[in-house]
């Protein structure tokens, strides 16, 4: 399983709008690299490898667990075959060996542990093997489910994770054929989608209203999963970290949902006791159609909390010289600096009198 359900959270609304996601300038994206916090050494060590040095995706999918250490993963090299016999063999030989038994929520690295998988950690599984291989294939996702397909063209192969006998499907040939020619009959496809395509693949993009995704988009899969259980374990940070790392790898709009959602509790919940806490209200800027009127009302609330206290003038400061560093819409700043500079005045009348 991909994607769960998400809680009904109706109240989202009313802060952001959620609109289809764009691409970003590494500046305006909602989740920066440097955002991102780490579990473990492996976890950082891996996603410096696979974003920087574009290696190592396969310690990338085991970094999900936080007690995973360097070690040396590797499949087994097949021998030099035609394409459709690499399919089969890596297939049959990743399934034997590797998945006993499927289980909605589950992670990577149980695979290796106790053979258990999901959709998603399979898939992972087939894709890294599939490109040690030189066997093109592509991501197919939707709300709920992640497969692949193994050579794309009208030879193409579907890699259903969650059916062992990939061969002997739920929805059998003359089912699938007659399905798919209803489609060309009534002209909901093209007759070019028609020939550049197999019938099994058609099917599954037009009855299960998949989408294409990116071997890149994989990390992000499961860890959406991982934060979305988090968030229901009312570990909200540590939800908020795991989602960053999900939308990173996959800005999707349900990602995009979480993301903002774990966001908005964990501005609710912190005290803004150290001045990174700031950066949470700088992400929550970047959302589109954010009002700027709630950062602003948010930041004005954390400084007159701070300001009960004749200690925290310089901590302050701090808070607002991070959050505006953060930030690049020009009247975003303006208006946070005027609201900061309004209430160290006042601040300063209090104090020292006219």
């Amino acid at each position: 399983m991909f994607m769960k359900r998400l809680l009904p959270l109706t109240f989202i609304g009313i802060f952001i709008c959620i609109l289809p996601v764009i691409a970003q300038s590494q500046n305006d994206s909602l989740v920066r690299f440097s955002d991102l916090r780490y579990h473990s050494e492996f976890e950082k060590a891996s996603f410096y490898n696979f974003v920087k040095n574009k290696k190592e995706a396969f310690n990338l999918f085991l970094a999900i667990d936080e007690k995973m250490i360097f070690e040396d993963f590797s499949p087994k090299a097949i021998e030099s075959k035609n394409i459709n016999k690499k399919i089969k063999i890596a297939y049959s030989g990743i399934h034997s060996h590797f998945l006993k038994k499927y289980n909605d929520n589950e992670y990577f690295p149980v695979i290796f542990q106790s053979g258990t998988y999901n959709c998603v950690s399979a898939s992972m599984l087939y894709a890294y093997a599939f490109s040690k291989l030189d066997i093109p294939f592509k991501v197919m996702a939707s709300s709920n489910h992640v497969y692949l397909i193994a050579n794309p063209g009208s030879n193409s192969v579907v890699i259903e994770t969650t059916n062992p006998d990939f061969e002997i499907t739920i929805f059998n040939g003359d089912f699938q054929q007659n399905y798919v020619d209803h489609l060309r009959s009534s002209k909901l496809i093209s007759e070019s989608e028609y020939k550049s395509k197999s019938v099994e693949e058609i099917f599954q993009e037009k009855f299960k209203e998949v989408k294409d995704a990116e071997f890149n988009n994989l990390p992000g899969f499961q860890y959406y999963n991982k934060a979305l259980s988090a968030f229901q374990n009312h570990e909200t940070e540590k939800a908020l970290i795991l989602c960053q790392k999900a939308f990173f790898f996959y800005p999707d709009n349900q990602v995009k949902t979480l993301l903002n959602t774990t966001l908005l509790f964990q501005i609710e919940k912190c005290d803004f006791d150290k001045v990174s806490d700031i950066d949470y209200l700088a992400q929550l800027s970047r959302f589109e159609n954010t009002d700027l009127n709630v950062v602003l009302g948010v930041f004005n609330n954390i400084i007159l909390h701070k300001l009960q206290y004749t200690d925290k003038d310089a901590y302050c400061d701090s808070l607002h010289q991070r959050l505006v560093s953060q930030l690049s819409n020009k009247k975003t700043i303006e208006e946070i600096s005027f609201a900061y500079n309004m209430q160290m005045s006042y601040r300063y009348i209090e104090v020292y009198g006219e």
